[in-house]
């Protein structure tokens, strides 16, 4: 039997007798193998589950790495953690500065060709990350017998859930350390970088000046979502789940070639915030490691975890206590407040149909922040009593005054009506942004439905016109946008958006002299809403003045970031950034528009608007790595380019054909085919 089926085999015996007669049966006379298949047991145990390399070493593993040795600068000092392929170590750098940094070295007698592979794409996610609360790398380099390492931060902190257990940290205080975490979450996968195993030993906790700051490391089995993270060959074995089977995703233990994207990640939150608040994880250890590989998988795939409180409930009274006793509390006061926002954030991140988790990590932060801030959450139904107990709770003191003056039906009738329009104003919202998704998606029938949904939800007429003419535009019917859109300005004179997107439109077919003719009245235009200033934003990133098309990017950036992300956005943006690099020729430039562009892939993969704006931006950036001497990046960009490209000519649309032409004229350009 293989190492894979041997230890198949003993996962599917609960009786440990059993278990070791099976090792003992089929590895009498193989040290080797039999280390490996208890490596892999082991790790089950320390939650490294499916971390160790599955094939056999070439020679026998060392016990211990050799202290006090030197490699290069550094002089390893303490081995300070292990996994599948390697070991980490405390070291002493003495050249060029001195300072102690964590050095990780693959093991001897495992550098296969995809463990290399696997331990080069961890360096490199790392070294896309530039965020307080990622460990940074520092440096890189072989051994002398050619065994990888690379240098990084020295993070000397604890794993998040055991730093709030000796802290005795508050549920809020839990929450808002939590919420730092979500940001980098969302700060690696805007970078294009899925971590695919996030669990509480892979987040420590340090004190900087007394303040807690988490730090996420281990991107051991990082996934990229767009950009090729190493030129050695990786791909992941069939019928090989990557991750932790307590903080997995059911996509990831489905085994069905289904694509991972970033909604994986924010399961494993929900997981995470589920463990912080309840001491528990929803799926025990000791029941997961009873069940066999198969009932294992279906338990992460089919079962659906009991809500915090539920969950809290049901513990035997003494572990209660102590749970809440660790979150300075009791218990039913602590179930008291998981009930509610808590347990419908928690189960929204952790939906088993993925389509139904928060889109991003920073909107499951900001439904956190929400919940601090005693505001509606989005992660449930809203409804006029439940928003008048976040009133009340926000404006408490307001309250109890106007209570003791006069408790009137004019009062009530105004609360109600306050009510009604916020709700309003949230479904109209989360109706346009559905629409935007279906334009994303060049499918014309689902774009006519949303677009509906958005009358029906009460969306103004101004939108709808908007929509309606970004629907023509991206199925290449700009005759129709245009008419669409001058109607609409007609019937908005003042609408910035109406003129933008009418400008925008012109310049589509070249009509350069309606796109300046309907520029010219935006000339005093003063954007105050988000959708002014990014689609203002967008109309300038066409001008041929170099500062008009910066002062589009930086509208549109703010739009982004201190009003809204979007996917739409995001795509807008990075269309926006490539422009500005066709001028200036910056590799900076277009590295910022091809991370915009990965962020709206997280979204949505191969919709029409992403693989336009992909194959494009990527084109470009090959062409300026080419004139800036940067091989790597002209070849990955390339690959990209011609696959996005590959999958844009599906789409029978001017859309695509105006973006495959800008393409095919930078290919013929750089000689490529």
């Amino acid at each position: 039997m293989t190492e894979e089926e041997i230890f198949h085999a003993i996962l599917s015996q609960g009786d440990a007798q059993e278990r070791q007669r099976i090792l003992a049966e089929h590895c009498p006379d193989d040290p080797v193998l039999r280390h490996r298949v208890e490596a892999l047991l082991d790790s089950l145990k320390t939650e490294n589950f499916m971390r160790v390399h599955l094939e056999p070493p070439t020679t026998p593993l060392p016990v211990k790495e050799m202290e006090s040795q030197s490699i290069g600068p550094y002089k390893l000092l303490q081995q300070i953690g292990e996994g599948g392929f390697g070991t980490v170590w405390m070291a002493e750098q003495t050249h060029p500065v001195q300072r102690r940094v964590a050095l990780k070295i693959i093991k001897a007698g495992m550098d296969t060709k995809e463990v290399i592979a696997r331990f080069e794409q961890e360096r490199q996610a790392l070294a896309l990350m530039d965020h307080p609360n990622i460990a940074r790398v520092l440096d890189a380099g072989a051994t002398e017998t050619g065994r990888p390492f690379f240098v990084m931060e020295l993070v000397r902190g604890v794993p998040i859930t055991r730093f709030c257990d000796e802290h005795l940290l508050t549920p809020q205080a839990r929450i808002t350390l939590f919420t730092k975490v979500c940001r980098a979450v969302q700060h690696a996968h805007m970078k294009g970088v899925i971590h695919r195993d996030l669990k509480p030993s892979n987040i420590l906790v340090t004190l900087h000046d007394g303040v807690p700051v988490p730090k996420v490391i281990d991107f051991g089995i990082a996934k990229a979502m767009q950009q090729r993270l190493t030129d050695k060959t990786l791909f992941t074995h069939f019928e090989q789940m990557v991750g932790t089977p307590l903080y997995m995703a059911p996509e990831q233990a489905e085994l069905s070639g289904l694509d991972i994207d970033t909604r994986c990640d924010i399961y494993a939150l929900g997981v995470l915030l589920y463990e912080l608040l309840t001491g528990q994880t929803p799926f025990s250890q000791d029941e997961l490691m009873k069940a066999g590989f198969d009932e294992m998988r279906r338990l992460i795939r089919e079962r659906e975890p009991k809500k915090p409180s539920t969950l809290l409930k049901t513990l035997a009274a003494a572990t209660a206590s102590t749970v809440a006793t660790h979150r300075q509390s009791e218990t039913p006061k602590l179930i008291g407040l998981l009930k509610g926002d808590l347990d419908w954030i928690v189960m929204k991140a952790m939906e088993k149909d993925r389509r139904r988790r928060y889109e991003t990590a920073s909107a499951l932060a900001d439904d956190l922040q929400r919940h601090l801030d005693h505001e509606p959450v989005l992660a449930r139904p809203p409804s006029t009593v439940y928003r008048l107990q976040k009133l009340l709770q926000k404006n408490r003191a307001a309250f109890i005054t106007i209570s003791l003056v006069a408790l009137s039906l004019l009062a009530g009738l105004a609360i109600s009506t306050t009510l009604y329009v916020r709700l309003r104003v949230e479904k109209a919202q989360r109706a346009v942004e559905a629409a935007q998704f279906a334009i994303m998606s060049g499918e014309d029938e689902w774009i006519t439905a949303t677009i509906r949904e958005c009358t029906a939800a009460g969306v103004p007429r101004t939108f709808i016109g908007l929509l309606e003419g970004e629907q023509h535009l991206i199925q290449g019917r700009v005759e129709d946008a245009i008419r669409t859109l001058e109607d609409l300005v007609h019937e908005a004179p003042k609408s910035i958006p109406a003129r933008a997107l009418l400008a925008t439109a012109h310049d589509l077919v070249d009509d350069t002299r309606s796109y300046h003719r309907v520029m010219a009245t935006l000339a005093d235009a003063k954007p105050k809403e988000r959708e002014d200033y990014l689609i203002l934003g967008h109309a300038l990133s066409h001008s041929d003045d170099e500062k008009e098309r910066q002062q589009g990017v930086e509208f549109m950036a703010h739009a982004i970031h201190q009003m809204r992300d979007s996917p739409m956005a995001r795509v807008l943006l990075a269309e926006a950034r490539t422009r500005l690099a066709v001028h200036s020729r910056s590799l900076e430039e277009i590295q910022e528009a091809i991370a915009d562009i990965n962020a709206a892939r997280g979204w949505q993969r191969h919709g029409i608007a992403v693989l336009a704006i992909s194959s494009w931006a990527h084109a470009v950036g090959a062409q300026i790595a080419e004139e800036k001497n940067r091989a790597d990046l002209r070849h990955s960009w390339l690959a990209v380019a011609k696959t996005d490209g590959e999958q844009l000519v599906t789409f029978d649309s001017f859309y695509a054909e105006k973006y495959l032409k800008l393409q095919k004229e930078i290919f013929a350009q750089m000689g490529v085919d």
